[in-house]
C-alpha cells in the first residue's frame, strides 16, 4: 500500500470513527496525525518521495551519474532500499550506451550494492535451502519460494545471486537451473 493510500485510509477509518465517537476533537485530530505520521516513517519514507511511490512515471534520470548515486545513498540512508535500487536500476538503462569500462564499473556497484540489499538477503534465505534440498530447480520454480517478492525482484536477486557465488545458473530453455555455488579454491 502507497503512503499516500494508507493515509487516506487511516483517516477515512477515523472520520468514521469519529463521528461515533466521544473523544474531543482536538484528541483525535492529534491521535489521527500521529497515526498519519507513523505509517510514513514505518515505510521509511523521508521528506522526499521514493521514486516508486510516484502515481505517474517517476522524472527520467539526468545524465550525471553522480548526481543520481547522491540520490541513491540518500535513500539508502533513510533505509528505502526499493527507491535506491529504482534510481540504480534506471542508471543500469542509460548505462548501455557507455562504453565498456563503464557498464564493468556500474556492474561492480551493482553487485556491492546487492550483497547489501534486505530484498537478496531475503530472497537468499527464502531459496537457498530449496536450491540445496533440489539442485537443479528451475529459477521460475524458485519464484513460488519467496512470498511477496515479486517475479522482476526476483530475477534481479537471482542475477545478483550468482554474480555474488551464492548461486550457479545454467541456461535451460526459457528458464535457468539453479544450483548452490561450488567453493572457489585458490592455489
Amino acid at each position: 500500500m502507497k503512503t499516500s493510500q494508507a493515509i487516506l485510509f487511516i483517516l477515512v477509518v477515523a472520520i468514521v470513527i469519529g463521528l461515533w465517537s466521544w473523544l474531543p476533537t482536538w484528541l483525535f485530530v492529534l491521535v489521527m496525525v500521529a497515526a498519519a505520521y507513523a505509517v510514513v516513517k514505518a515505510q521509511g519514507r523521508g521528506t522526499e518521495p521514493a521514486l516508486a511511490s510516484y502515481d505517474q512515471d517517476p522524472p527520467p534520470i539526468a545524465p550525471e551519474f553522480p548526481d543520481e548515486l547522491a540520490r541513491c545513498r540518500h535513500f539508502m540512508a533513510l533505509a528505502n532500499w526499493d527507491a535506491a535500487r529504482d534510481v540504480l536500476q534506471r542508471i543500469a538503462y542509460g548505462i548501455l550506451q557507455q562504453p565498456q569500462e563503464v557498464q564493468d564499473s556500474f556492474k561492480a556497484l551493482m553487485t556491492d550494492f546487492a550483497a547489501a540489499d534486505p530484498l537478496v538477503s531475503g530472497v537468499t534465505q527464502a531459496v537457498l535451502p530449496v536450491v540445496r534440498a533440489q539442485p537443479g530447480i528451475l529459477q521460475t520454480e524458485l519464484y513460488k519460494h519467496a512470498p511477496g517478492v515479486g517475479v522482476e525482484q526476483m530475477r534481479y536477486a537471482l542475477y545478483f545471486l550468482e554474480q555474488l557465488r551464492v548461486i550457479e545458473r545454467k541456461k535451460s530453455g526459457r528458464s535457468y537451473k539453479v544450483y548452490e555455488a561450488r567453493p572457489v579454491i585458490e592455489a
